[in-house]
């Protein structure tokens, strides 16, 4: 009787705590079913959000490249402005004047008004601009060398991107040191290979820019609308053949995605990625 008693209570025991179990869990059905509310809400006040940003960057880059385009046109005419001024001031016949003692040598100062702008605006300050700008302005049929900075060859290496590269591929090589090599010797063959392959062959007197002139020609058709150097292009800017340690700055910037490397014929090209 004892035994039946027992077995009586724990029942009694078990269903007791199913009912509990089943209060609670229409508890936390209905906070389930809220919470699901909530998080559609908040995923369409999300998507909606994502809507306008990317609607506003989109805006953005298309006033960006607008303003890009102008700038670049302003330059052109300006650029064409001081060549008139130069033909004008070389053209015009000299003042006669005449020389007076100076006696006030304290507080000499080198006047620059009377230079030719083009000579203060453009050998200090390099000229930003497009490579396809570049060639279809009345530049490249000037003798004369000129400061260029092409807009396409602009590349910056942060912190976030050398902590990225691998340390077997870093080595010992800085940040610093990547930068520089990226500045003064990548960046800068690049600008110099399409000042000289832009030119037209008039506008060139020296011999061996003529054979080097002649030798980009020939290799422009090899990535048609893509800018590229050769192996051979760094060799001749530094004047050495690359080495290994110069080769494993090109494979870091390769990895940041600046460059890409392509070997064909032989011939190893580094072509502008960005």
């Amino acid at each position: 009787m004892d035994q039946k008693m027992e077995k009586l209570c724990r029942s009694l025991d078990l269903i007791e705590k199913q009912a509990v179990v089943l209060q609670e869990k229409q508890q936390n059905i209905e906070k389930l079913i809220k919470l699901d509310e909530i998080t559609k809400e908040a995923r369409a006040n999300l998507d909606l959000i994502h809507k306008n940003l990317t609607s506003n960057i989109d805006e953005l880059k298309k006033t960006c490249s607008q303003i890009k385009k102008r700038v670049g046109v302003l330059q052109l005419q300006m650029l064409y402005l001081l060549e008139k001024v130069d033909a004008v001031q070389i053209n015009s016949k000299p003042v006669t004047k005449v020389l007076q003692p100076n006696t006030n040598y304290g507080n000499f100062s080198p006047n620059v008004s009377n230079l030719p702008v083009s000579k203060i605006a453009i050998s200090d300050t390099p000229m930003r601009m497009r490579v396809t700008d570049y060639e279809n302005s009345p530049f490249i049929s000037r003798r004369q060398p000129m400061q260029l900075q092409f807009i396409d060859f602009e590349a910056q290496v942060t912190h976030e991107d050398f902590a990225g590269i691998p340390s077997y591929m870093k080595g010992r090589e800085s940040l610093e040191e990547l930068r520089a090599f990226l500045d003064q010797i990548v960046i800068s063959c690049f600008t110099e290979k399409y000042t000289l392959m832009c030119k037209k062959r008039d506008a060139i007197r020296n011999p061996h820019d003529i054979e080097i002139w002649k030798i980009y020609k020939q290799q422009k058709d090899d990535f048609p609308g893509k800018y590229f150097v050769t192996e051979g292009d760094i060799a001749r800017k530094i004047g050495r053949l690359v080495d290994k340690k110069m080769n494993c700055k090109l494979q870091m910037l390769r990895h940041l995605g600046i460059i890409k490397e392509v070997r064909k014929v032989k011939t190893v090209y580094y072509i502008w990625n960005l």
